[in-house]
């Protein structure tokens, strides 16, 4: 069996919107260890570009 790399937390977030990134903040702003897990790159969005009134792509 391969070796893994091992990470040690005391909070481990899964999910980095809105919700996971406030709670690992909240979580840091308390001096514990945090690990967030995303499923894709960190700042990254799987869902389709929101469009304006205008039909601007909106980015974000």
């Amino acid at each position: 069996m391969p070796a893994y790399e091992t990470h040690d937390h005391d909070v481990l977030v899964v999910g980095a919107g809105g919700a996971g990134l406030r709670a690992a903040i909240a979580a840091a702003a308390q001096g514990v260890s945090v690990g967030l897990v995303c499923k894709s790159l960190l700042g990254s969005s799987r869902r389709p570009p929101s469009r304006c009134r205008s039909e601007w792509q909106l980015s974000v």
